[in-house]
């Protein structure tokens, strides 16, 4: 169902409107503006206070009745002169459009704060009642010209979705919600694409356009899944490539681009950038072998289980901590080993749980710093297999886990280099 979601204020006067080239004459803006819309409404609902209702809603009826075929219907609101006033309009207004419903919205007249809560209402329908913004229209009949402009007002509804979707990705590392916003962009610009000439200038321009947001829609949907996967080389990999597409698509010039899209592409490109791998990598092959176990790359690894500590996402942080653990073994033991190499990872694994098998046994040819390092190897990979066997086992997996501040406290000392690592990984 479309529904046309308007409301009314209390004077009317014939004023002629400009949409998209075409004029239409209405006393009120709504009725100007549905002999102007392409796509006609299956039903309308005009938000009406007291004073509305009495005034401009008769002549509304009749007027939009003659326009469509069919009645409109009225939606009784208070003023919102107050906190409880401000709750019955927005319920009373949400309530009334069904999920799934295809909305537009006319925001001129009524009380001059009736638009904060039209977008107020589609925000909450477009995010969890499945609701579909087709236009947001405001008629500005107090320009000076003739015939007054109606404006499509929808890109500022969709951006406050730019904007979680960034958030998001700023902030807890996920990127399929701008995944989801950008991957149809390219459909919508292959179809300008298609209504041009074949082979013409314009046309192959928005088909390299349309493949250039394609490019990092694919690129933020392999982001998501190295991110939630906790795969530090792939996600340094896809961070690295996804920098100069992002910078490139926001410099395009391109209809669908959102307001603020710059500014929000960069910080985009900012984000992925301090989380790339510091070598570039091959584009081709075997391209872990090219980047060096080092420092800078612990580091950066480091970086990524501290941002998963910080969300709290444990699964991610323990189990990548765990292999962390092991390649830092392997890196202050023998520069020349190759880090990648299932073998030799099994040998520092099998070297580091036989520290914490004499850890756990209280050994006592085992220095004190061993025993510390041995008891957080245990604690690491008890709660990693707790979490990675999903608790299927007869102790509860506790949350937060009680030595969680013992683990965080050791990795802190761990990753500031303040571990005598020569008596640890003696003998």
């Amino acid at each position: 169902m479309h529904i046309l979601l308007t409301s009314l204020g209390t004077t009317a006067r014939e004023t002629r409107y400009q949409l998209h080239g075409r004029t239409a004459t209405g006393s009120l803006t709504p009725l100007a503006l549905v002999k102007l819309l392409e796509c006609k409404p299956d039903q309308v609902i005009a938000v009406v206070t007291a004073a509305a209702k009495k005034k401009t809603w008769p002549d509304f009826k009749r007027e939009m009745g003659i326009i469509l075929g069919f009645p409109p219907q009225p939606l009784a609101i208070p003023e919102g002169r107050n906190r409880q006033e401000i709750s019955q309009i927005l319920e009373r207004v949400a309530s009334i459009v069904p999920q799934g419903t295809i909305l537009t919205l006319d925001i001129t007249q009524g009380l001059r704060h009736i638009p904060f809560f039209f977008y107020a209402v589609a925000l909450y329908l477009t995010s969890l009642r499945n609701v579909a913004i087709r236009g947001a229209y405001y008629g500005m009949f107090e320009a000076s010209e003739d015939p007054k402009p109606i404006i499509d007002l929808q890109p500022l509804l969709e951006l406050p979705q730019w904007f979680h979707a960034v958030r998001v990705f700023q902030d807890q590392g996920a990127t399929l919600p701008m995944a989801r916003l950008i991957q149809p962009l390219s459909e919508t610009i292959k179809a300008r694409a298609r209504q041009e000439p074949l082979d013409s200038v314009a046309a192959h321009g928005l088909y390299r356009q349309a493949g250039q947001v394609e490019r990092v829609g694919t690129l933020l949907a392999e982001h998501a899944f190295a991110y939630e996967a906790a795969l530090p080389m792939e996600l340094g990999r896809i961070s690295h490539l996804l920098v100069q597409p992002v910078r490139d698509m926001a410099a395009m010039e391109w209809e669908e681009l959102p307001p603020l899209g710059r500014e929000l592409t960069e910080v985009v490109a900012g984000v992925a950038e301090s989380r790339s791998l510091v070598q570039p990598p091959s584009r081709k092959g075997k391209w872990k072998q090219g980047i060096a176990l080092d420092d800078t790359e612990l580091t950066r690894q480091a970086h990524m289980i501290d941002f998963y500590l910080e969300l709290n996402q444990l699964p991610l942080a323990i189990g990548l901590m765990r292999e962390w653990v092991v390649s830092w073994s392997m890196w202050r033991s023998d520069l020349s080993l190759n880090w990648y190499d299932l073998r030799d990872r099994e040998r520092y694994e099998c070297i580091l749980s036989t520290l914490g098998e004499q850890a756990r046994n209280d050994r006592p040819r085992i220095s004190p710093a061993q025993q510390c390092f041995g008891d957080f190897w245990n604690q690491v990979t008890d709660l990693r297999n707790a979490i990675h066997h999903h608790g299927m086992r007869e102790d509860e997996v506790v949350l937060p886990p009680k030595e969680l501040p013992s683990i965080e406290n050791y990795w802190r000392q761990l990753t500031a280099d303040k571990i005598d690592w020569h008596e640890i990984l003696s003998n």
